[in-house]
């Protein structure tokens, strides 16, 4: 049997796996990435299968555990954090690395007009919203890389601080 290893194909038998059916491989999370899981002979624990690892049955001289998330794409978006003093949420100073499958969005998220100061930003600002907090306000997206910096966040909320001081 054989497994792949980075873009090399090295036989169970070549590493005292003799025997061994099973192969594994890490598993790509959309605007995370891969999981730690190395490619490797033999089957996931119970502990990380289907969460960080997945298996597969391979054949005699052919391996199962192709590279995952060929041609996968970075982009950049911020994490945000809450300032307890100025009460409001701030940017990051620099854009923390997104990953993507080549056909997949780019999206980014930040904190929206009625995040509380509990709110927790889904993947650091990478991927989408998850839909109930987008309606109820308490998450906003973008469509662009680092889109949701503080400068574009301004954008937003000028309007939005104007609209409420005209209604009060």
């Amino acid at each position: 049997y054989q497994r792949r290893v980075r873009e090399a194909v090295v036989s169970t038998q070549s590493t005292g796996d003799e025997g061994v059916t099973k192969c594994t491989s890490p598993i790509f999370t959309e605007y995370t990435g891969l999981s730690t899981q190395k490619y490797a002979c033999g089957a996931c624990s119970d502990d990380t299968k289907d969460k960080t690892c997945a298996d597969c049955e391979a054949k005699e001289n052919e391996g199962c555990n192709t590279l995952v998330a060929e041609g996968a794409k970075t982009f950049k978006c911020f994490s945000h954090t809450y300032d307890a003093t100025a009460k409001k949420w701030n940017a990051g100073e620099k854009a923390g690395t997104c990953n993507a499958k080549k056909d997949t969005d780019i999206k980014c998220n930040s904190p929206g007009a009625k995040a509380s100061k509990d709110y927790k930003q889904p993947g650091n600002g990478c991927g989408p919203c998850i839909e109930a907090d987008k309606t109820a306000e308490k998450c906003s997206e973008c469509a662009k890389e680092s889109c949701n910096s503080a400068s574009t966040l301004a954008f937003v909320l000028v309007p939005l601080m104007a609209v409420i001081f005209h209604a009060l």
